[in-house]
């Protein structure tokens, strides 16, 4: 995923910049289907706790499934406050 190349992670997964990377990252989605709070949400578990995501994102920065898990839960959780 071109996106995920793009996030610092020495910055916090609630940072602007990283928050605006799940923005693009959700827009993304949407040219393949609606995504749904809780399917986003259910992406972040997987990027951290499915092994074949783990792998994949742990190959690019040992720290990404976690972050990205953080990250979009934030994303989602602001979502849902409107």
């Amino acid at each position: 995923m071109h996106l995920i190349g793009e996030v610092n992670m020495s910055k916090v997964p609630q940072s602007p910049d990283a928050q605006q990377i799940l923005v693009r990252w959700h827009q993304h989605l949407r040219y393949f289907y609606e995504p749904s709070l809780e399917v986003l949400r259910g992406l972040g578990n997987n990027y951290n706790e499915n092994p074949d995501f783990n792998a994949t994102f742990t190959a690019i920065h040992p720290d990404l499934p976690a972050f990205l898990q953080k990250a979009i839960h934030h994303y989602v959780d602001v979502l849902e406050r409107g």
